[in-house]
């Protein structure tokens, strides 16, 4: 499975005697990715994945300003059984173009997890619009969705700055509006043992060019030898609020380097 990991919810426990009950979020949220992959060729292939949420307060926003961060980072995929998964359906319609599929649960996993009928995933034209179909439960209602998918880019090479020089990142920029784009230079750092263990993360306005200060580079110009590698994203995104705790949430990405889709 590919799904991001979420966040465990916090626990705050008061130092008294008596651990007093903590009100449970009553909020629902549905999370659907609709990721791009290449078909081995040069051609490209959308996949989705969704999961439905209760009891929770998760929230996603894109940043309106560019931003950096330093996070941990770890390769290793893995599906978070801390929530509450609900049931929105027997199976999701997927619309592009005039193609119709389907999304259906998947099988052999703890949670409840829609995932892409087709293994190879949906022919597509990056920058197609791709909707998406809920029929709904007593857990989820029904609703639909749908967004501009991220288009295809490239970007110029990441260097490794001097000491104390900025990082300039410049990329193809597309006419419509409304994408960000997301460099993440991933490397092992001095207390890893050998594999990527930390990531400098950057939230750009997709405008086609940006500028990493300084201050945030010296764990990748001090990076492991060989042990660097870089993966920008074009991200489109789009939120509904269906009712008062009720929110769904459709996500476009576009990588490069662009990986070939594993059945």
């Amino acid at each position: 499975m590919r799904l991001p990991i979420l966040p465990l919810l916090a626990v705050v426990v008061g130092l008294t005697a008596c651990v007093e009950q903590i009100e449970v979020p009553n909020g629902r949220v549905g999370s659907i990715s609709a990721t791009a992959f290449s078909d081995g060729g040069v051609g490209t292939q959308l996949n989705l994945e969704a999961a439905f949420f209760g009891e929770t307060d998760l929230n996603f926003a894109t940043p309106t300003n560019d931003t950096c961060f330093i996070a941990q980072y770890n390769p290793v995929n893995t599906i978070n059984t801390g929530f509450l998964y609900l049931n929105a359906g027997d199976f999701l319609t997927v619309r592009t173009g005039s193609r119709v599929d389907s999304m259906r649960p998947v099988i052999g996993i703890p949670v409840r997890v829609y995932e892409s009928s087709r293994s190879n995933g949906i022919v597509y034209t990056p920058g197609d619009t791709v909707a998406v179909d809920i029929p709904g439960t007593g857990s989820f209602p029904a609703a639909s969705i749908s967004t501009r998918t991220a288009e295809a880019f490239s970007h110029d090479p990441i260097p490794v700055p001097a000491d104390g020089e900025d990082l300039l990142a410049a990329w193809t920029t597309t006419p419509t509006a409304g994408s960000t784009m997301t460099y993440s230079l991933r490397y092992a750092n001095s207390f890893s043992n050998g594999p990527q263990n930390e990531q400098l993360v950057c939230s750009f306005v997709d405008d086609g060019a940006a500028t990493i200060p300084a201050a945030f580079l010296s764990n990748w110009r001090n990076a492991q030898a060989g042990s660097r590698s870089t993966n920008v994203v074009r991200v489109r995104s789009r939120e509904l609020q269906l009712d008062a705790r009720t929110k769904l949430l459709l996500i476009s990405t576009y990588s490069q380097p662009l990986t070939v889709l594993a059945p």
